[in-house]
């Protein structure tokens, strides 16, 4: 099997509270990155700030 790397992108693309940020710590803290064997690289240094969606694409934050 090749090896694994476990790599985060905390990103909260349409809640405000947080939820979806927080699913890679979580992801982490019951530990499966070590269940697959994974190597863990951290998160990637992104964060979606807009709350409004490009009329034309539907995209969320697209200026972001």
């Amino acid at each position: 099997m090749k090896p694994l790397t476990f790599i985060g992108v905390p990103i909260d693309s349409v809640n405000p509270g947080g939820g979806n940020a927080r699913g890679v710590a979580t992801l982490r803290e019951l530990g499966l990155p070590a269940a697959l064997g994974a190597e863990d690289a951290g998160d990637l240094p992104v964060e979606v700030l807009g709350r409004e969606r490009d009329p034309a694409t539907g995209i969320l934050a697209s200026d972001d």
